[in-house]
């Protein structure tokens, strides 16, 4: 059997002016998980083990710094298979986003990376004006038992979290 737990999380921007000086403001809020996952993931006895895979089929290695509406990280820790997705919200500035997926653990969406992404050939220009506000908004899945979280079950995540309403 494979339990399936997953977190809804929204970053919210705020930009005020403070004493002349421009500051932008970043409030979380957020139900988290208090387990290193991504390091026992990826290395065990110092082997790597995870890999990661996104919803335009990048796979390892490949999936770094590419755009992808989700993007899954699974591996073995003991006779368990474990999968993470992160899924990206198309309400989100520069959806799809891009992902940090790194062999070593690093794994996190970065929206506001296009110009280094792109090498300089395009850039996202995001600003935040005084009193404005941007919100991210991402669902996190993490999914624990005898079978890695299929791309079919990661689908009907992503069209639950996505569809309007």
């Amino acid at each position: 059997m494979t339990r399936i737990f997953q977190f809804d999380v929204v970053f919210l921007y705020q930009c005020r002016v403070l004493r002349r000086q421009r500051k932008a403001h970043f409030y979380v809020s957020l139900l988290a998980c208090q387990h290193k996952i991504t390091s026992h993931l990826v290395f065990r006895n110092n082997v790597a083990n995870g890999n990661y895979f996104t919803s335009e089929g990048k796979q390892g290695d490949s999936a770094w710094s590419t755009r992808a509406r989700w993007c899954k990280l699974y591996g073995k820790m003991g006779s368990d298979s474990i999968s993470i997705a992160i899924i990206d919200h198309p309400k989100n500035p520069n959806y799809p986003t891009f992902w940090h997926a790194r062999g070593y653990g690093l794994f996190a969406a970065n929206p506001l990376g296009q110009k280094i992404f792109s090498k300089d050939k395009e850039t996202l220009g995001f600003r935040l004006e005084k009193g404005k506000s941007a919100t991210f908004r991402y669902r996190i899945v993490i999914a624990a038992g005898n079978s890695r979280l299929s791309t079919d079950r990661i689908r009907q995540l992503t069209d639950a979290f996505t569809k309007p309403g």
